[in-house]
């Protein structure tokens, strides 16, 4: 016989445990990543999504400012053109013409696209220039890599490339909001 969640066997109302709770297992597995969160882990886990991540989306981004900019640009400059030949239709055209390029300009303003391109493209390059210090021994981890056999000092440096990565990290976030935010940013960025 099946069993409702809320009822054991025997039919009486049970209370749910944490041990039934769908989130106990997922904070289990995360619980376990955290342990198992080792320099190596570190690395691959998230300091390389954070690379791709930060890789595409100013990529993404990019794409989107540029074109919708050049469309701006081109269907302005088409206006005016079209009002002085007056083919037929012209009202219609430039009307339609002209509502485009205040649409463009409005999701320019609303997703800010250029400012977002440029907070995700400095992270990324922050953390691509952090991670070639932290690899290669140089910048502000080469005196503590000195004594390659002071496991000490490896630790010591690993928890500074952590502090320093994940610093970048809320950096990025803080700014991108920022600019989400604030009042007409674009010409702020």
């Amino acid at each position: 016989m099946q069993t409702d969640i809320n009822k054991t066997e025997e039919g009486t109302n049970k209370k749910k445990t944490s041990k039934e709770n769908p989130y106990y297992t997922l904070l289990s597995k995360y619980e376990q990543k955290i342990t198992d969160f080792d320099e190596k882990n570190y690395l691959t886990v998230r300091v390389k999504e954070k690379i791709d991540y930060y890789y595409k989306y100013a990529e993404l981004e990019k794409r989107c400012f540029t074109i919708m900019r050049s469309a701006t640009i081109v269907l302005g400059a088409i206006v005016p053109i079209i009002v002085n030949i007056n083919p037929p239709f012209s009202n219609a055209i430039t009307t339609a013409i002209s509502a485009t390029v205040v649409i463009f300009i409005a999701l320019e303003s609303v997703y800010q696209f250029r400012g977002r391109w440029k907070n995700h493209r400095a992270a990324e390059q922050m953390i691509t220039r952090e991670l070639t210090f932290f690899l290669t021994h140089t910048g502000p981890y080469e005196k503590l890599f000195e004594n390659e056999k002071d496991d000490h000092n490896k630790r010591e440096a690993f928890h500074s490339f952590v502090k320093r990565i994940e610093g970048i990290i809320a950096n990025e976030s803080s700014a991108t909001l920022h600019t989400m935010t604030s009042s007409d940013s674009s010409d702020k960025v």
